[in-house]
């Protein structure tokens, strides 16, 4: 038997203040954005003492980010969107969005990754009604297993899907951080007490671990001062309908959120989609499904827009911290299907026709300021790491009609 606690914060739809942000490094001042260079084992480097304000790189953007404050209930109203004021190098065309329900824009850029690996210590269960519902058991309404796949084509209707064929685009297994793949951010934002960094981001045993870490002393943003540094992987290719899997143990510690996720990156935002599957580390029996969308009107009369954010909390049955498990969001004009272990655990579909635009993925690791939804900072924030054994991409080929 499924059983579903709904709460007030869950059931309503939340409108999000978001802040654009750009990033300073401890008492270097860094806010251009640091592309991976063929990561290998170790930790890299330190980013540049020249950086200056409104510097730029190669790859066409200052990383930036969004940020949001927790509402009453103890639930988050946002916080790892990953933008620049600065950065050009979206995933849109210059020239704004798509008008919505039509077809997202080709013009691609650099997708996004917010990675994680495993922490050390953690707190006490989630609370029901901490940012959304609570859904216990495995598979959701839609059944059938998820092929684990790691080439060729995927029949959708595994797990959720209704129509149409998955195709494996790549599957990373983190021989080596492959610089053509992903690319290490470097920003933060006012709701973020962590400045993302190259240093955090390590490859180990076939795993990709990002970690957080004390900020050195000075440390700070345009948003004050950090008192950790973070790690933000994102990859350079964007999807439009797919599905993303990975087999992750996610970061034990009060605070901090590891993640992954796949968000529309231009900024200023001139459109907002985004899909979230969130580890809150005080929580780790529970997972927070997200999709966040802006549903004003198009073309937007000021930017960045405001998106609204749908959280749907999921009780695993299992410690996510102590353990490999597989998640997943499957991304269809049908609707956005998650799951974990190859069995469902959420569909969304309630306004899938605003979601059309071409998303980066992220892996990310971060501390959260809202500690009635992510928990007070502790002495195990600073110990906290996530672990990634491998991502897989997938693009979404519509059913062909029937001649």
């Amino acid at each position: 038997m499924t059983m579903h606690v709904r709460s007030v914060v869950a059931s309503a739809r939340l409108t999000l203040g978001l802040v654009a942000v750009g990033c300073t490094y401890g008492p270097i001042r860094a806010t251009e954005f640091i592309e991976n260079e063929g990561l290998g084992s170790g930790t890299g480097g330190t980013p540049s003492a020249s950086g200056g304000t409104g510097a730029r790189n190669s790859l066409g953007g200052l990383p930036g980010a969004v940020g949001g404050e927790p509402n009453a209930s103890g639930g988050r109203l946002h916080g790892h969107a990953g933008r620049s004021s600065t950065e050009s190098g979206g995933a849109s065309a210059a020239g704004g969005s798509a008008a919505r329900g039509g077809a997202p824009n080709a013009s691609g850029g650099a997708p996004n990754a917010p990675g994680g690996a495993p922490s050390g210590a953690g707190t006490g269960p989630l609370p029901a009604g901490a940012g959304g519902t609570i859904q216990s058991g495995g598979a959701g309404a839609r059944g059938g297993q998820e092929a684990s796949g790691s080439a060729g084509a995927l029949q959708a209707g595994a797990p959720g899907s209704t129509s149409g064929t998955f195709v494996l685009r790549f599957r990373d297994d983190f021989d080596t951080l492959d610089a053509t793949r992903w690319r290490l951010m470097t920003h933060s934002w006012d709701g973020n007490l962590a400045l993302f960094s190259k240093e955090t981001v390590t490859i180990s045993d076939g795993n990709l671990q990002i970690s957080i870490r004390p900020a050195p002393a000075g440390t700070q943003d345009s948003t004050g001062a950090k008192s950790f540094l973070g790690a933000e992987v994102r990859s350079i290719d964007t999807l439009t309908y797919g599905r993303v899997r990975a087999r992750v143990r996610f970061a034990r510690g009060s605070g901090v959120v590891s993640a992954v996720a796949g968000i529309y990156t231009p900024w200023p935002a001139d459109n907002w989609n985004e899909l979230d599957i969130e580890q809150l580390g005080k929580a780790p029996s529970s997972i927070q499904f997200n999709t966040l969308i802006y549903d004003g009107p198009l073309p937007a009369p000021e930017v960045p827009v405001t998106p609204t954010q749908d959280p749907f909390l999921y009780s695993l049955g299992f410690d996510a911290t102590t353990d490999f498990h597989i998640y997943a969001f499957e991304w269809t004009p049908q609707g956005a299907v998650f799951s974990v272990d190859d069995k469902v655990g959420y569909t969304w579909t309630d306004s899938i026709d605003m979601l059309t635009l071409p998303q980066n993925v992220l892996l990310s690791i971060w501390v959260s300021a809202s500690a009635a939804w992510a928990g007070p900072v502790t002495g195990e924030t600073a110990l906290a790491w996530a672990r990634y054994d491998w991502v897989e991409l997938y693009d979404y080929s519509p059913p062909q009609p029937v001649r």
